[in-house]
């Protein structure tokens, strides 16, 4: 949506987000998913659910990432 949108949505609805990039875990290949986040000092938050997302899995198998082009 963030793609799509340029933008756009989350702005307009006050979402805070940022992208995470990572590489998948089975596919080797560069993932990119939008994710609802927080700040809390210099921490980073995420709002999840119950169970542990793809992204999670995908940070076990290789550590590398980047978060908002930071």
């Amino acid at each position: 949506m963030e793609r799509e949108t340029g933008g756009r949505l989350n702005r307009e609805w006050m979402i805070p987000s940022a992208t995470l990039e990572t590489t998948g875990a089975k596919s080797g290949l560069p993932q990119a998913v939008q994710i609802t986040c927080f700040h809390d000092g210099r921490d980073r938050l995420e709002l999840g659910g119950t169970k542990h997302p793809h992204r999670y899995y995908n940070l076990i198998a290789h550590t590398q990432c980047q978060l908002g082009r930071e």
